[in-house]
């Protein structure tokens, strides 16, 4: 299931923005003894490579992203860490 997310998180962004690359990272696991721990919810770290991001600043390019991602985060994503390169 992570796996199959995983790959519909990346379709969306990638569809959406020019990107060169992009990696995903599942930090679930790091959470796991947290009170509110549940693993419906998913800990999720993107790093992308992407000039479009990087030239209009970190708050935009979050801004956009969480926007496209939407969805996902109301239904299966408690924390997303995005970092732009």
């Amino acid at each position: 299931m992570m796996m199959m997310m995983m790959m519909v998180m990346m379709m969306m962004v990638v569809v959406v923005m020019m990107m060169n690359n992009i990696i995903i990272e599942d930090k679930s696991l790091l959470h796991k003894k947290h009170k509110n721990f549940s693993k419906d919810k998913f800990h999720i770290k993107l790093i992308i490579e992407s000039s479009e991001l990087k030239n209009i600043g970190s708050i935009e390019a979050n801004r956009k992203i969480h926007g496209i991602l939407r969805d996902e985060i109301d239904r299966s994503i408690h924390s997303l860490q995005i970092i732009i390169i």
